[in-house]
């Protein structure tokens, strides 16, 4: 470490200085002694792990297996055997993040956890619902009122007005026959 004279100072540092970390991305997990894959627990958001190579290099409550990191690859990370990471007390101080998703058959739902004195806050994510024409994207698709408003009426000029809901006007002298 360079403390500012010529001569560097050495220290011992851990070798999973953030490891079980809330993140965002890798560059959450890397420091100047370390760097660290950002790992997906699924269904509970992403945090940091250490490279391994097998058990014996994981700290206790660790295992050394194949994981996958918010950029995508696979590597062989120290991973929490409990399937969740705690927040510590530097991580609460900090207010450390990750992400996560609710889902469900209508969807995946993009949110935020954070870190407080509390421990981990529960995902902040909407629920994903059934698209409906109101000018909110339900099923979190990136994509608004994807709905059909057809009323099945030959007579009627159909669609989606966002907030305002479905409209359904009768088409002036339309050649139609609505019984």
């Amino acid at each position: 470490v360079n403390t500012g004279g010529d001569v560097p100072t050495y220290i011992c540092v851990s070798e999973f200085e953030h490891l079980c970390r809330p993140c965002m991305s890798a560059d959450d997990c890397t420091s100047m002694t370390s760097e660290a894959a950002c790992v997906s627990y699924p269904g509970e958001g992403s945090f940091c792990g250490a490279s391994c190579s097998e058990d014996a290099q994981c700290p206790d409550g660790f295992v050394c297996q194949d994981a996958v990191s918010t950029r995508g690859g696979a590597s062989k990370q120290c991973v929490n055997t409990e399937g969740v990471c705690e927040c510590s007390s530097l991580a609460s101080s900090l207010g450390l993040a990750t992400t996560c998703e609710v889902s469900n058959d209508a969807g995946a739902c993009p949110g935020i956890r954070f870190c407080s004195e509390e421990g981990l806050s529960a995902c902040d994510a909407n629920t994903p619902a059934m698209e409906i024409c109101n000018g909110v994207d339900d099923d979190c698709d990136d994509a608004v009122d994807e709905v059909d408003c057809d009323d099945s009426n030959p007579c009627t000029s159909d669609s989606c007005k966002g907030e305002a809901g479905c409209e359904n006007l009768i088409t002036e002298g339309a050649d139609c026959d609505d019984a």
